[in-house]
């Protein structure tokens, strides 16, 4: 989808190569893990084409009795096939990852996000219910420090990500990183804070900004998205967003999984961040 700040399509191309569904199939025989992560950044894709094989996938994992409890990545176009999320439920799917990014047209524009922006941030609890019922939970992706945002911006995003119906979260500071569009226009408005590579390449983790921003200093936009952060990994919220989890889905692996990856991004992106505090 080349969105902006994506180095999938920068370094992989924007065109998909299928493995041979039986392949992969095979290979699940053999992983001795009970729980498997699809790293696939859109497992059902766009076309019909990658729905099909989906659908084949879903079905040859029920058909071969694979007995895995499985995870991967989609765009929100993955609720819009209840039978297929009904096939991922029984072929084990328990948790999906979808790249939310914002909530605001303003910031889903700098991401070049097309797809979100075509559904409208007001579709995403639907999405994200719709996904639940089928006892998958979501977890859903957030960046802040948007050349578009400001204090109340990024207070406003973890807000609306306690309360938009996702079970658990993802959390990053918009990095430019090479062969990117971002990087690209940063580089070009001189607005890059590190430059001096190899060495600098250490800072582009996403846990701290890298960009000059138009607005606001570094130090203050860092502040900014710290309380942010600590809002959404709040132990309240994590809770009473499990509890609503198993309401959800009503499923005891889904509420499971969903609270060890709540408790672990937490880690992440608050001790992670700053670990010193």
């Amino acid at each position: 989808m080349n969105c902006s700040f994506c180095s999938v399509s920068a370094f992989n191309g924007q065109h998909y190569r299928f493995r041979p569904v039986e392949e992969v199939l095979d290979e699940l025989e053999e992983v001795p893990q009970k729980f498997v992560f699809f790293i696939d950044d859109n497992i059902i894709g766009q076309s019909r084409e990658s729905k099909e094989r989906a659908r084949q996938l879903f079905e040859g994992i029920i058909r071969r009795g694979i007995r895995k409890i499985w995870l991967s990545q989609s765009s929100i176009n993955f609720a819009e096939d209840e039978d297929l999320l009904e096939l991922a439920y029984r072929s084990g799917c328990r948790m999906i990852f979808l790249g939310i990014e914002a909530e605001s047209e303003d910031q889903l524009r700098e991401a070049n996000k097309k797809l979100n922006l075509s559904r409208g941030a007001k579709t995403y609890k639907h999405v994200f219910r719709t996904i639940q019922k089928h006892g998958i939970g979501v977890i859903a992706g957030f960046i802040f420090g948007w050349d578009s945002d400001n204090a109340e911006t990024i207070m406003q995003r973890a807000r609306f990500a306690v309360t938009c119906g996702a079970d658990s979260f993802q959390t990053s500071i918009l990095t430019p990183l090479p062969g990117t569009e971002l990087f690209d226009k940063i580089a070009k408005e001189n607005r890059l804070l590190y430059t001096n590579f190899p060495y600098d390449w250490q800072h582009y983790d996403y846990f701290e900004p890298t960009i000059k921003h138009p607005s606001i200093q570094t130090r203050m936009l860092d502040g900014h998205i710290t309380n942010a952060i600590k809002k959404i990994f709040a132990p309240r919220n994590i809770i009473l967003r499990n509890i609503k989890t198993l309401w959800n889905t009503r499923s005891l692996a889904a509420t499971w999984m969903l609270t060890l990856n709540y408790w672990h991004y937490r880690n992440i992106f608050i001790k992670g961040r700053h670990p010193e505090k």
